[in-house]
C-alpha cells in the first residue's frame, strides 16, 4: 500500500466545485425564503367553509388574517399509566403508551383552523451540521472463552474467537502496508462470518458498515485506532465495497466510501469524478471532521461498489416494542389509534448520515408498522363507507394532524430526514418526513402510485388517481398534490407559496 501525500488538502478542497459552503448558503437561503412565505400562507389559510368547522372548500378565496400569537409547545412527551403491550408475541409488562404532542392553535384563530404558530428565526449555518453524537449506545458485547457475543441493536451475534485471534499479534508500530498485508492474509474467516450475518439478518449496505464498525470497536482497544481502521477497510473490501484509506494531519486514520445517493454534512474527496465520503471508525457516522489528508494508494482502490443507502426491507434485528397513541379528526369526527413500533429499528436508523430524500422515498422500512397503520386506516374507511377520494383525504388528514410540526433545526438542531419508524416515535416531524410516510401509506393502504415533489426548501407528495385540483404529469400519469404540512388542505391543493413554482419529480420506487 503506497502512501501518497496531498499537500494542504483542506476542507475547501474536499468539497470541490459544488462545495459545502455553497450548499450551506443555498440551504440557508431556501429555508429563510420558505419560512417567510409559509408564515404568510399559514396566516391567510382560513379553514372553514359555509360556517362548518373542520370542513373546507379547497378552492375558496384565501383571506389574510392578522399575525397569530406565538405559543410555546409544552413538554414533548406525555405518557399514560403503564399497561401490558403485546408486541412481536412477547408481553412487555412495563411498556408505556406514548402520546404525540398536540398541535397548538394560536389564540384568535378562527374556529376549525389548524394553523401552527411558527416562530421565524434566522438560521445559523453552523446548525446545518449535527453535533458529534456518541458512537453507539447499547448493551456491551460479551466475550467468553470461545466466542465474542457481539451486541447489535438487541441481537447477540456469536463471533468465533479463533477468527480474530491473530489480531493479538498485530503491532501498530509496523508500517501501514505491512499491517494491511498481515490482516488481509488472515481475515477470510471473519469476512465470511460478517457476510453470513448480513444475509441471515437481511442487513443492507449501510447496516453492514455499522455492524463492522461495532465489531472493530469490540475487538480492539480505543487506542488501536490505526489497527481497527486498517482491519475495517479490509473487511469492507472483502465484502465487495469500494473503500479508501487516508491519514489525517491529526495523525488519525480515516476510511472513505462512495454512495449511490448523495450524503450531506459530510466531508468528501473526489476521485475519478466520484465523491468518497469521510468516516472514522471510532465516531458516530453523522460526525464530520475537518482535516487535511494523506491518501494511501493500492491496487484495490478502484475495486468494489458504492454503498446503496436505501433500506429495501427491514433488518431482522430484535424487537423492543413501543406503543404510540395517534389522534386526528376528519369530517367532524375524532379518531384515535395505538400502533406498536420497534425502538431498536429506530435506533439503527439513527445511525444513518443525512441522505438525499430519494433514498428515504425509495426505502421500504418499517414494513410491519406501515401495514398496521394502513390496516387501521382502511378499517375506519370501510366502516364509514368512504369513497376512494375520501379515503385519500382521510389518510392525508391523518398525516397532517397526528404528528406535531417543527423544523428539524428547531426540534433537533440539524437537518434529519426520517424513516417511517422515526416519524412515529419521535415527537416532531417536518415536510419530508410526512411526505415519506404519506407515500408509504398510499402505496400500502390503497395501492396507489406516488412521486415526491421537491420545491425550494420543501418536499411534498403527488398521488396518482382520478382527482381534481393541482397535479403534475409524470410516467404518463397525473399525480395530484397532497401536502402533509399544509394543515387541513385537501388533496389537489398546493401551498400558495408553491402554486406557481414547478417541482422536481422524485421517484418513490
Amino acid at each position: 500500500m503506497k502512501k501518497t501525500t496531498l499537500l494542504a488538502l483542506s476542507l475547501v478542497n474536499l468539497f470541490a466545485d459544488d462545495g459545502f459552503e455553497a450548499y450551506k448558503q443555498n440551504m440557508t437561503e431556501e429555508y429563510n425564503t420558505y419560512y417567510q412565505k409559509e408564515m404568510k400562507a399559514y396566516q391567510g389559510f382560513v379553514q372553514t367553509s359555509d360556517g362548518i368547522p373542520n370542513k373546507i372548500n379547497p378552492y375558496q378565496t384565501i383571506n389574510i388574517l392578522p399575525p397569530p400569537v406565538v405559543m410555546k409547545i409544552t413538554a414533548p412527551l406525555m405518557t399514560k399509566p403503564a399497561e401490558p403491550v403485546l408486541g412481536n408475541n412477547i408481553i412487555a409488562p412495563q411498556a408505556k403508551i406514548l402520546e404525540k404532542p398536540q398541535n397548538m392553535i394560536p389564540k384568535g384563530t378562527p374556529s376549525g383552523s389548524q394553523i401552527d404558530a411558527v416562530k421565524l428565526n434566522t438560521i445559523d449555518v453552523s446548525t446545518l451540521m449535527a453535533p458529534p453524537p456518541p458512537l453507539i449506545s447499547q448493551t456491551p458485547s460479551v466475550q467468553t472463552t470461545q466466542t465474542i457475543q457481539l451486541s447489535f441493536f438487541g441481537l447477540s451475534l456469536p463471533i468465533d474467537k479463533t477468527s480474530v485471534a491473530f489480531t493479538q499479534s498485530l503491532h501498530a508500530s509496523k508500517e501501514v502496508s505491512l499491517l494491511a498485508d498481515e490482516i488481509h492474509k488472515q481475515d477470510r474467516a471473519l469476512v465470511n462470518r460478517i457476510r453470513a450475518i448480513r444475509s441471515d439478518y437481511a442487513l443492507n449496505d449501510w447496516d453492514t458498515v455499522v455492524l463492522t464498525q461495532a465489531l472493530m470497536n469490540t475487538i480492539y482497544a480505543a487506542k488501536d485506532q490505526k489497527l481497527k481502521t486498517l482491519h475495517m477497510i479490509d473487511i469492507l473490501r472483502g465484502l465487495g465495497y469500494k473503500t479508501l484509506l487516508a491519514e489525517g494531519t491529526d495523525k488519525k486514520f480515516y476510511f472513505l466510501m462512495p454512495t449511490k445517493q448523495p450524503l450531506y454534512s459530510k466531508s468528501f474527496f473526489v476521485r475519478n469524478e466520484v465523491k468518497h465520503y469521510l468516516f472514522t471508525v471510532e465516531e458516530h457516522p453523522r460526525a464530520d471532521t475537518k482535516v487535511s489528508l494523506n491518501f494511501y494508494s493500492s491496487q484495490e482502490d478502484s475495486q468494489g461498489v458504492a454503498l446503496d443507502m436505501r433500506m429495501v426491507k427491514d433488518p431482522l434485528i430484535a424487537t423492543d416494542p413501543q406503543t404510540v397513541n395517534l389522534k386526528w379528526d376528519f369530517e367532524n369526527k375524532k379518531y384515535s389509534m395505538n400502533v406498536t413500533l420497534n425502538k431498536n429499528l429506530s435506533a439503527l436508523m439513527d445511525m444513518y448520515p443525512q441522505v438525499d430524500n430519494d433514498a428515504y422515498l425509495q426505502s421500504r422500512s418499517g414494513t410491519k408498522l406501515v401495514r398496521e397503520l394502513s390496516s387501521n386506516l382502511m378499517n375506519e374507511s370501510k366502516k364509514n363507507h368512504f369513497t376512494q377520494e375520501q379515503s385519500i383525504a382521510f389518510i392525508l388528514r391523518f398525516v397532517q394532524q397526528a404528528f406535531t410540526y417543527k423544523t428539524d433545526f428547531d426540534a433537533y438542531g440539524y437537518e434529519r430526514p426520517m424513516f417511517v419508524e422515526q416519524t412515529i416515535l419521535l415527537p416532531y416531524s417536518d415536510c419530508e418526513d410526512r411526505a415519506i410516510l404519506l407515500s408509504r401509506l398510499y402505496q400500502e393502504a390503497l395501492g396507489l402510485d406516488t412521486v415526491g415533489l421537491r420545491y425550494p426548501g420543501h418536499l411534498s407528495l403527488g398521488v396518482s388517481y382520478g382527482g381534481k385540483g393541482d397535479y403534475y404529469t409524470a410516467h404518463n400519469k397525473n399525480y395530484y398534490v397532497t401536502d402533509g404540512t399544509y394543515f387541513y388542505a385537501a388533496p389537489g391543493m398546493s401551498q400558495p407559496s408553491f402554486k406557481n413554482i414547478k417541482a422536481n419529480i422524485l421517484t418513490t420506487k
